[in-house]
């Protein structure tokens, strides 16, 4: 195969044709110029910016090094490493080695003394693919290697890379090169191989390689693949699958103007020429990133900017950000593209609509405050009397049953609560869905019942249903004597005290007394009573049609 790829082509041969890592470089050259090579060197950061190149720069560099930077023709050294003939530099992939058994393998070579150099490198890539087992077995050899030895570690993912490794190693950053830096390092590349390409046509590449000198050159070639020798940026564009600022444009000036028909068929146009809806949010978001900048700063009042004021084009923003997240998941992402457009050009009624939402909720809250101050103040008013009132249940009730609790048993009532409505006779159907909207938390001779509201407590102390509910659970093959109700807020302050002692080793904890809000008195026994056969008297009379008015 004659042809030689552009990235490999054009790789880095020397420090000065490295492109965007400055900090890196300057350090290197000054270890190399005051002689203080470390025996450990870890180069981290994403693909495409120079790791690689940059350890095989620098393994030839500590064996020929002069002081006046340049390469000695006559090295032997140099010349076969340059040729990849020296064994001198071992490359490694952890990627493919990264069992202990390679690891040890390397252990052993590496006490061998280098051949024409004077430092053998070992140049790992991919570091962070190894295992546990030989991360641990290079540990050792890493603290305390040979002399002569050098390790050259790079990884795109260094928080996968153990502390032990990282703090016997130098690390090196790799950053993500800037895009003008890219541009020319392209153009440089291009005046060599004699390409026509244009400003636009750099900066789409550029652009496309989000930081990465690999990505862009690589890109390069596939659109000279595509185009011949002379490129547009029409020609990235299609290559890439990224749209036009230009259409992208047009799109948002439909959608400005309210042209919903248009704004439509233009986002279905792009679909179908291939563009990832992914893609053309990005795109999109950055044209009109680019627009909201020329509209605060507010250069040129003639500008087409001016016509969309900042706060609409926020609301394009927020739109569009949603929608990226939306889609992620979905399997219909174009439909949610028409929506977020359809959006963006009827955005003051969706304002209004949401203003609307916000009024309905707040009116909510305004209610539930109002009913809450008044139940409170009302609860304030009737502390002394339900001090003469009598407890329906007490913290030590609930501790009896706690102490005699049987798991078993729990566990099998609690089996059986789904089939408690499964009776022909109404008023036990009824008795038993009262039950089932409680869980049951303990289980001795008696039960005990936790609920989220305070009424069905207090309704299933009623003599007449706590004697049916009774029968109800004893239906289900227990005999139980009684059971407690209690709120489910009480139980979980309840629970926590109780199993704090418990894992203590206190076999009975106690918990103070508090209260659990239910009462009860004789006259309002007895008027329940009356209301509820008053009821029953009345359906029997008019059925269903009769409504109970609280």
């Amino acid at each position: 195969m004659s042809y030689l790829a552009l990235y490999r082509k054009y790789r880095p041969n020397t420090f000065e044709e490295i492109v965007g890592q400055e900090y890196t470089i300057k350090t290197l050259i000054n270890a190399l110029e005051y002689d203080k090579i470390a025996h450990a060197y870890i180069f981290s950061g994403p693909r495409g910016t120079g790791k690689t190149s940059v350890a095989k720069i620098f393994s030839k560099a500590i064996n020929c090094f002069r002081q006046d930077k340049e390469k000695y023709p006559g090295c032997k050294t140099y010349i076969s490493i340059d040729n990849n003939k020296s064994t001198d530099i071992v490359e490694l992939d952890a990627a493919s080695n990264n069992g202990v058994d390679e690891i040890r393998d390397l252990r052993e070579k590496v006490n061998y003394l280098p051949v024409l150099g004077k430092y053998k490198v070992y140049i790992v890539d991919e570091f962070h693919m190894l295992t546990t087992g030989a991360f641990n077995a290079l540990l050792k050899t890493l603290e305390e290697p040979p002399k002569n030895v050098v390790f050259i570690l790079a990884t795109t993912e260094i928080h996968k890379i153990p502390k032990t490794i990282l703090s016997r190693c130098q690390r090196f950053d790799f950053k993500l090169v800037d895009s003008d830096k890219i541009i020319k390092r392209l153009k440089e590349i291009t005046k060599k191989e004699k390409i026509e390409i244009s400003k636009e046509a750099l900066l789409e590449i550029s652009k496309n390689a989000k930081g990465s000198v690999r990505d862009a050159i690589s890109l390069l070639d596939q659109v000279c693949s595509f185009s011949g020798d002379k490129i547009t940026v029409h020609d990235v564009h299609l290559i890439t699958g990224s749209t036009s600022n230009e259409e992208l444009e047009k799109l948002l000036e439909l959608i400005s103007k309210k042209k919903t028909t248009e704004a439509l068929e233009m986002s279905e146009k792009l679909i179908d020429e291939g563009k990832e809806v992914e893609r053309l949010l990005v795109d999109f978001l950055d044209v009109i990133k680019n627009r909201l900048i020329s509209t605060l700063n507010d250069k040129n009042e003639d500008n087409q900017a001016s016509k969309l004021d900042s706060k609409r084009l926020y609301h394009y923003l927020d739109i569009l950000i949603k929608l990226q997240s939306d889609i992620k998941f979905s399997n219909q992402k174009e439909k949610f593209l028409e929506i977020a457009i359809l959006k963006m050009i009827d955005h003051k009624r969706l304002s209004l609509i949401e203003m609307q939402n916000q009024l309905n909720q707040l009116k909510k809250e305004v209610i539930f405050l109002r009913e809450n101050s008044t139940r409170n103040l009302s609860l304030n008013k009737n502390i002394n009397k339900k001090k003469q009132m009598k407890k329906l249940v007490t913290v030590k009730n609930v501790l009896d049953v706690l102490y005699k609790s049987n798991k078993k048993n729990k566990e099998n009532i609690k089996k059986s609560w789904s089939s408690l409505t499964n009776y022909d006779n109404t008023e036990k159907e009824i008795m038993a869905h009262l039950l089932m909207s409680g869980e049951v938390v303990a289980v001795s001779n008696k039960i005990l019942i936790t609920y989220n509201d305070l009424l069905t407590c207090e309704r299933l102390y009623e003599l007449d249903i706590k004697k049916k509910c009774i029968e109800i659970i004893n239906d289900l093959g227990y005999e139980i004597d009684d059971y407690f109700a209690i709120l489910d807020s009480d139980w979980i302050q309840i629970k926590r005290l109780y199993l704090e002692q418990w894992k203590k080793g206190i076999k009975k904890p106690t918990v103070k007394e508090f209260d659990l809000k239910l009462y009860t008195t004789e006259s309002e026994k007895k008027t329940k009573k009356i209301e509820d056969k008053m009821i029953t008297k009345a359906k029997e009379f008019f059925g269903e049609k009769i409504k109970i008015k609280e």
